[in-house]
Formats: C-alpha cells, structure tokens, sequence
C-alpha cells in the first residue's frame, strides 16, 4: 500500500461514510496483508494530507554530475544516436520540463550546468519510454452480457444515471484530459459540438486524430454519447474529453511528453486527467507534473496498474503516491490475471472484454488495465458534478470508500479497497 500526502482508506459502508464524515479518513486504519507475498505487509499509517515540500534546486556541480550519470544510465536513444537528456525548473507558474539531446558526458554536464544557472533547476534525468496498458487485440452495444457493455452496469453507472438526472446530465460540467494517441473527433459517437475539445499534441499531428486507436477507445469509455442509437454508451456521457496526444501511433512515447502533457492539460481546464500509460522506470519530472495537478490545480489523476501479471512490479505513473492506480477484473469480479498488483494499486474497475469506439466509426472489444482507469476517471467524473466542492483528496477517498470490496477482506494488493461503486460514490 503507497503512502501519499492524499489520505489512503480503508473499505468502509455508504451508511458508515454517511455517519462518520469525511474527517474519518484521517483515522488510523487496520494493517492489510500483502497477499501476493507472504513475507511482506503494508503499512497503513495516513501521512499528513498537505503537498511535499519543493525540492531544493541543484547546484550547478551537482547538476552537471547528475547530467553525466543520467547519460551513463540512458536507456533510450534519438535515431541519431544521442541521449535525451532532461532537465526540469521549478517555476511560479509549474515545471518547466526541457528536453535535449547531448551526445556525451560532456555535453550533457554542460547543458545541465546552464539550466542551473537560474537556481531553480530541481531534476536532471533521461528522457525513458511508456507505453500503453492494453492488452489488445437504443446504443446497439449497450447491454449488460459478456460481449456488450456489462461494465456500466456492474459499477453502478447506469443506476447512477437513473438517480441522478439522466444519462445525458452524468459528468455535466466536468472535462477528462485523455493523455493518449490522441482522440479522433469525427466519430460519430464524439461528434456532438463541444465533446472533444481542440487539445494539444506532443508528437506531431492533430490531437484530433488517433492513428493508434487507444486514445479514442479510452474516451469512448469515458464519454462517448448516449441514447443516440449508435455504438455504446460513455460511462459520465455528459463531461468533455480533452485529448492530449502523448504517444504515437505505435502506442509509445517520452516521460517528458507525458509530463508536459499533465502540466498542459491541469493549466488547461481539466477536472480529472486519465492515464492509461505506463512504464517500469520512476520519474521526477513525472511525479513534479502529478504534483503540479493535484497540489497546485487540484486536478485529481488517475492511471492504469499496468498489465505485467507480476506481484509488485511497480508501474509508473501508477506508483506516484499522488495517482489513483486502478487495476483490473473480469466478467465475474475476479482479478484479472495480467493486472499488475501490489502495494501501490487503489481501486479495481472492469478491464476484460471492453468495447469501446475505434477510428473510421467503428467499434471494438479490448482488454487491459488501460480500459480500467477510464471507467474510474469517469466516476472521478461523476463524483465531481455531483459534489462539486470535494478537493482532489475527497474525491479518491469517496470512490475508496464506497468501493466493492473483493479478495481479502479490507484493502488487497489485487483490487486495492475494492471494485468502484459509482452510485454509492455519487450519492
């Protein structure tokens, strides 16, 4: 179980969280057993909910020698041969994430000494790759049979829709970054004026445009258009998408894209950031651009476990204490195998046989942790239009404590707290 500066809790009732307030989540909570490894437990303790403090900036000798490990240590090339190497400045207005190529130690050292020059250079790494987490391979795919969209019912968001208003008013008011391939706008389930916002492209080409899939497949999930007779059903499909193209069309892409893309989107509107992406290698500009969202903008973030079938193979950004990591289950509420478990996985939502939208108006199924997070961005989505006064910190604790509980009793390292419960988080 991570820690973060955002309370974590423990699975508690609807009537418990109606009785005992929000103010319980900063009560000491049970040990849960690590049940994945025997040898190993989580700690529990919540940390003071207030944003870390800045990182004291580098010294130009440090950062010249940071810059010359970070070249020794590279794991990526450009096609010409270099190292990316990153240098990130903590600015008043957030990280300013910088990244050039340098074809040695030397180079590198150099680079790194100007940009600390200033006092506020506070990172010095390289550059590194993620991916996403798929696995892959009256709305006519609505339904709630293996093969349809069963997920919208076995986490509630239909229910929700009923009590609430309706299902066009389901994440009224709310717009979800969708840091991804990009997001293409012309099908005919996010053509409606205004569903996709213009957006922003780290990669080259429109962020409108997705020769990838993923993107579009991430926020059909999300908020594709309801009650219109065609392909499925968006889980909050009254909140915007803002697409954010990070990774290209071979699903792929820089730590530092992804970063600036956070930065982007938290200084652009948006109210929850998803992302389903991933990679073995932590990152600081990574986690200063969450920081930036939670602390700063208070945007809540949320990210797929990743799908490595390991015990404790962390994921990033997952693993950031800041993120709300959601891992995966199947048809029958059972963790799905490939989900990637461990101490840092917080909720669970359905990642199996997902359909979802595809470029050209089609529609598809695919599995992975990456069709996961988009189910609880959109209850993210929810809880925020329905409680628009909740900080990022209510939010992640509503939708932990209004969980399913599944596994081991009480927090597990395979479903976190527990399966969403949109309608009892939204209630």
């Amino acid at each position: 179980m991570k820690f973060r500066g955002l309370f974590r809790i423990s699975v508690v009732s609807v009537a418990a969280l109606g009785l005992i307030g929000l103010s319980a989540c900063a009560d000491p909570k049970k040990t849960p057993t690590y049940i994945c490894d025997a040898g190993v437990s989580a700690a529990a303790e919540p940390p003071p909910a207030t944003p870390p403090p800045p990182d004291a900036p580098l010294a130009a000798n440090e950062a010249g020698e940071e810059a010359k490990v970070a070249v020794a240590e590279a794991q990526v090339l450009t096609p010409d041969g270099r190292v990316p190497l990153v240098t990130v400045e903590q600015t008043p207005a957030g990280p300013e994430i910088t990244s050039t190529p340098v074809a040695n130690e030397a180079e590198a050292e150099a680079v790194a000494e100007a940009a600390a020059v200033d006092g506020d250079l506070v990172a010095v790494e390289p550059d590194s790759i993620v991916t996403t987490d798929a696995m892959d391979p009256d709305d006519p795919e609505f339904g709630n049979d293996a093969g349809k969209q069963y997920a919208l019912n076995r986490v509630g968001f239909v229910a929700t829709w009923d009590d609430a208003y309706s299902a066009a008013d389901s994440g009224a008011g709310q717009t979800v970054a969708v840091l991804d391939t990009g997001v293409d706008a012309s099908h005919q389930d996010l053509d409606e004026p205004g569903k996709v916002q213009p957006g922003v492209s780290f990669v080259g080409g429109a962020p409108t445009d997705d020769p990838h899939g993923h993107g579009t497949f991430v926020a059909g999930i999300i908020a594709a258009e309801t009650d219109n007779l065609t392909a499925v059903a968006g889980a909050a499909p009254a909140a915007t998408i803002l697409p954010v193209k990070v990774l290209d069309a071979n699903g792929k892409g820089f730590t530092s894209n992804v970063a600036n893309g956070i930065i982007w989107a938290a200084d652009s509107g948006a109210t929850i950031i998803n992302l389903s992406l991933g990679g073995p290698n932590p990152s600081q500009m990574v986690q200063l651009a969450v920081q930036h969202a939670v602390f700063t903008k208070g945007v809540p973030v949320v990210s797929s476990s990743g799908n490595t079938s390991k015990c404790g193979a962390l994921s990033f950004p997952a693993a950031y204490p800041e993120v709300l990591a959601v891992g995966a289950t199947d048809f029958s509420n059972q963790w799905a195998s490939f989900s990637t478990t461990g101490p840092f996985v917080d909720i669970a939502a359905p990642g199996v046989g997902i359909r979802s939208i595809l470029p050209g108006d089609t529609v598809g199924t695919r599995t992975g942790t990456s069709f996961s997070a988009p189910y609880a961005a959109a209850a993210a989505a929810i809880v925020k239009a329905t409680h628009p006064t909740f900080d990022v910190n209510q939010v992640y604790f509503r939708l932990s404590a209004t969980a399913t509980d599944l596994g081991a009793s009480g927090w597990d390292p395979h479903f976190g707290s527990g399966l969403i419960n949109v309608r009892a988080a939204a209630a």
